[in-house]
Formats: structure tokens, C-alpha cells, sequence
């Protein structure tokens, strides 16, 4: 359940750059946004299949990091997808 409703709105927000009305104000780049959901939807699937389904000794373990490591890359774009991309300002105004 908690991947479905990761995977549709990221989808939709990668594939036509659509968002919910209330993230439209404060999310600069809604394909980086939609890439970052589906990375998270990605990490609420696999640590489904790590609850139900053990194959070998291991497998829990890189199941569960691996949608560890999803979960952190998804987020960490989502709040990238939040800071317009362009050139950096400078750090001290005054300092010219």
C-alpha cells in the first residue's frame, strides 16, 4: 500500500511534471521531486519482500539495505527537487 501511493504521484510527477496542489509552491523541480518518490516507493517495497520473503540465509540483510540505501538516495532527492538548480550565490554579499 505505502509503495502504491510512493509509485503513482512519483510516476506522474516524472513522466508529465505534475504535483498535489499543495507541494506546488515549495518543489522547484517535480521530475527530480518524482524521481525521489519512486526511489522511496522502492524502499517501502523491498522492505516488504524482506518481511515476507526469505529465500536464502542473507537475502533479509540486502534486502534491507538495499531499501536502506533507496530510501536515503530518495529522500535525499526529494529535498533536492526543493532548492531551484542554477548557479550558486555568493556566500558573503559584502565580501566584494
Amino acid at each position: 500500500m505505502a509503495a502504491t501511493i510512493c509509485f503513482v504521484p512519483g510516476l506522474a510527477a516524472v513522466t508529465t511534471a505534475w504535483l498535489f496542489p499543495w507541494l506546488r509552491a515549495s518543489i522547484a523541480r517535480p521530475r527530480l521531486w518524482g524521481w525521489g518518490e519512486l526511489m522511496l516507493g522502492l524502499f517501502f517495497a523491498l522492505q516488504l519482500m524482506d518481511q515476507t520473503i526469505i529465500f536464502l540465509p542473507h537475502s533479509g540483510d540486502v534486502l534491507f539495505y538495499g531499501g536502506l540505501a533507496f530510501g536515503v538516495v530518495g529522500l535525499y532527492l526529494m529535498m533536492l527537487a526543493r532548492s531551484p538548480g542554477g548557479t550558486a550565490e555568493p556566500s558573503h554579499p559584502s565580501a566584494t
